[in-house]
């Protein structure tokens, strides 16, 4: 479904945003079929969109087939615009300090509105590939970082993000999240047994504001050691210890907290498989 135009937006450069979101969110290569598909557009005008990112330089092609990539540009836009979160200059020894102890691979997820941006992640060696991409947004619900966000909002707030992301055609359901909120209410965090192509068991716990809210996430996901075997008792306590270290970290000042987009309401961001802002008001 496409969101409704907004009025002071010209349609062509709205397309291009959108092209260019879809090829940087996108894991594999995307041709112009699957665009214009994904983006609800005639093939002509996904074709355009796509010219316009490769001559700027914001996605390149495959070799010489007609698939696209994120370009250079796109890179340092993203580069650019995740340096812009003061976390991320003090999560980068903590984060692979931890990565190299237990071999883990650990990341960051941070909340903007009703959505997680993947800040700074360190693989391990058991991981396979990297999965998500730093400064992909996702909605709360998907992928343990960002539902150990949604999982601690205060139940006011979990239910207006159930009000945002209901569809009028299909009604949204928060599938499991009474149980997820139940765990982190118990212990904290939440777990993850391996379930997609890096088969690793996830744990992630939520970072607060030194007033208390709930503004990010650490998450640590660990891999079967080459033996076959690993003491996921121990490890998870020093990673959990770690994660209550970092925290203390983010307790002694505001400014490692802040972001450009603190004066946003919750319903003001949104990506392009996002219920439309005017949706969200109503």
């Amino acid at each position: 479904m496409k969101a409704p135009s907004d009025s002071g937006t010209n349609s062509s450069t709205r397309h291009v945003l959108e092209a260019m979101q879809i090829i940087a969110q996108s894991v594999e290569p995307l041709g112009l079929a699957e665009v214009a598909e994904r983006l609800d557009l005639p093939p002509s005008t996904a074709h355009r969109a796509l010219m316009t990112l490769e001559e700027s330089g914001f996605a390149q092609r495959i070799a010489h087939v007609a698939r696209f990539t994120p370009g250079d540009r796109l890179h340092h836009l993203i580069r650019s615009m995740v340096a812009l979160f003061p976390i991320r200059n003090v999560a980068c020894g903590p984060f692979r300090d931890l990565s190299e102890e237990l071999d883990v691979t650990v990341s960051l997820n941070w909340r903007i509105g009703w959505h997680s941006l993947r800040l700074y992640s360190i693989e391990g060696s058991h991981e396979a590939y990297q999965l998500r991409r730093i400064g992909e947004a996702r909605p709360l619900h998907d992928g343990i970082g960002p539902v150990a966000i949604l999982a601690a909002l205060p139940e006011q707030e979990r239910e207006a993000y159930g009000r945002f992301r209901h569809d009028q055609a299909k009604p949204f359901k928060l599938s499991g999240l009474a149980q997820q909120v139940a765990d982190m209410t118990a212990q904290g965090y939440l777990t993850l047994g391996p379930a997609d192509a890096t088969s690793l068991h996830w744990i992630s716990a939520p970072l607060r504001r030194p007033d208390g809210s709930v503004v990010a996430s650490m998450s640590v996901g660990f891999g079967i050691t080459a033996g076959g075997r690993r003491d996921m008792e121990a490890d998870i306590e020093t990673a959990l210890a770690r994660m209550s270290d970092f925290q203390q970290l983010l307790d002694s000042s505001t400014e490692h907290t802040r972001s450009p987009y603190d004066a946003l309401a919750p319903h003001e961001y949104r990506t392009h498989s996002s219920p439309s802002i005017r949706r969200a008001a109503e």
